[in-house]
């Protein structure tokens, strides 16, 4: 049974006055116990085997890149370890075409996961700020991007800016919007907020011309404009008394148009017929004729 390299040393054969047969078989025999000692030697072998003088000597040894490989065959598992003055770098695979690798630098960090039907996904941190690449072989992808000037997300449509409390986009698509007070900018002089239809055309437009709150217009603009309603009133007022609603009905049931202090009622108070004479400060119109 082994026992140490001592033994080795101790057991050596003494050859003298044997016959040369002999000495053979004794060699041999040697031969044996020695490979048996330097296979439990190097089994093993650790940090308790040297005094702290051989092991800090064999610790500054190490100098050169360093690279660990381990492989399983059979389950094709491949795991790779680099790592120099520089920095270091590791892969695993797998015999399904997945790899993931992560380089590690003084600079910064970067990680990938990669499936073999090229499916992709790249993290990178730096002392900037960091991002994360997400990609196919179909050419689609988008990018998610943070450093001290906001958060960007860009893909093949375009790319949205968040920063703070400020959000610029392209495109916002949305169900519902809340708040309190929500304001809409259109961002300077009789700039215009385009209103499209599905098909991506222009039917009309939003505008807004600065100045003081009593000369400042907002207009709608379209080859028609219409403003209806399924379930009730619809009012058109502005600050200085002039006013236009649209009643689904009156106290007796009856639709009604108003502008400011006037009525225009329909045909069932006054027939397909307008009234015989005009009073001052009203203005009628037929509805429904």
């Amino acid at each position: 049974m082994a026992g140490g390299l001592l033994s080795v040393d101790t057991s050596f054969p003494n050859l003298a006055g044997m016959a040369d047969d002999k000495k053979i078989n004794v060699l041999v025999d040697y031969q044996y116990m020695l490979l048996e000692e330097l296979r439990y030697l190097m089994a093993n072998l650790g940090p308790d085997n040297f005094n702290d003088k051989e092991l800090d000597g064999l610790v500054k040894i190490i100098r050169e890149p360093l690279r660990i490989q381990l492989e399983d065959a059979e389950k094709g598992w491949k795991n790779q370890l680099d790592i120099t003055a520089q920095g270091l770098q590791a892969q695993i695979s797998d015999n399904s075409g997945n790899i993931t690798s992560l380089t590690a630098t003084s600079q910064g960090l970067q990680s990938s996961v990669q499936s073999l039907d090229g499916r992709l996904t790249v993290v990178q941190q730096t002392a900037d700020g960091a991002s994360i690449l997400a990609s196919n072989l179909n050419g689609e992808w988008q990018q998610f991007q943070v450093n001290t000037s906001g958060l960007f997300v860009t893909g093949p449509g375009g790319q949205t800016m968040v920063s703070g409390g400020r959000v610029v986009t392209d495109n916002l698509f949305v169900k519902n919007i809340y708040g309190q007070n929500p304001n809409l900018y259109t961002g300077g002089y009789t700039d215009a907020v385009d209103i499209k239809n599905s098909s991506g055309y222009t039917v009309g437009q939003i505008t807004a011309e600065s100045g003081q709150t009593s000369l400042a217009k907002v207009g709608f603009y379209g080859g028609a404009v219409e403003v209806g309603s399924t379930q009730g009133n619809i009012f058109l007022n502005a600050a200085r008394r002039a006013s236009l609603m649209v009643s689904s009905g009156s106290d007796n049931g009856v639709p009604r148009v108003q502008i400011g202090g006037a009525f225009v009622v329909n045909r069932e108070v006054y027939g397909t017929q307008l009234p015989p004479r005009g009073i001052d400060g009203q203005v009628f119109f037929l509805i429904g004729g």
